[in-house]
């Protein structure tokens, strides 16, 4: 399949907004084409920030028809899986710098209902990813180190990219998206899309930016989704 025939799609990065608005926030991406929503988790040990719990996702559920994708960034992801999974989890991202054996975290996510994908850091070589490309759905490149919000999105990101696409084209197995998280912005979102990737987490530098309003920065990303999505 070629890159300008593959959908395009954006996630609303649920960590990013003001709490206080939350809800009517993903309402709001929700009826603006945003694809679904990235929820972040974190110990505070795997990276230094605390992140969001699976109480909010069973509201966040109950009040949209969005997928989910629960962003795992701890040390080990095992003893919450099920707990995530009862609260509406659709998808789970897994970094393959945990301490977690990464074959058992597969299996016990596919004996739910939800799908799986795999994440790297900025320093990990897509290398590592080659052996559990054929049992996973998604690859997410943090363009950014993990746990520090706000950050500008690291060069090498692009080339990283370009090589990622090949890689998963080369492998001939057009089911795993390919997703971009963190420094994602407008001014960038053009140049991801068209060097392979399927998906953006929209954050600080798009839906949240503060320059405008949220419905504003949201009809700019629908205008940019629509000329990939046009056929």
């Amino acid at each position: 399949m070629s890159l300008n025939k593959r959908k395009k799609s954006l996630l609303i990065s649920t960590i990013s907004g003001n709490p206080r608005s939350i809800f009517e926030d993903l309402q709001l991406a929700e009826l603006n084409g945003i694809g679904g929503i990235h929820f972040d988790v974190m110990d505070g040990i795997f990276v230094p920030r605390l992140g969001l719990y699976p109480e909010l996702l069973s509201e966040i559920k109950a009040s949209t028809n969005l997928k989910i994708e629960v962003h795992c960034m701890l040390d080990s992801a095992v003893p919450y899986i099920e707990r995530f999974v009862d609260a509406g989890a659709d998808h789970f991202l897994f970094h393959l710098e945990s301490k977690d054996n990464l074959n058992l975290l597969l299996d016990k996510v596919y004996q739910t209902s939800a799908s799986v994908g795999l994440v790297l850091n900025p320093q990990t070589d897509i290398s590592y990813v080659a052996p559990y490309i054929e049992n996973i759905k998604s690859i997410t490149l943090m363009a950014i180190n993990p746990g520090v919000p706000r950050h500008p999105m690291i060069e090498s990101t692009f080339d990283k990219l370009t090589k990622l696409r090949n890689l998963v084209d080369s492998a001939a197995i057009q089911d795993v998206t390919i997703s971009i998280d963190g420094g994602v912005t407008f001014q960038n979102c053009d140049r991801l899309f068209e060097l392979g990737a399927d998906s953006l987490v929209c954050g600080s530098g798009t839906i949240f930016n503060r320059e405008n309003e949220i419905i504003a920065n949201l009809h700019k990303l629908k205008m940019i989704l629509a000329k990939y999505n046009a056929n």
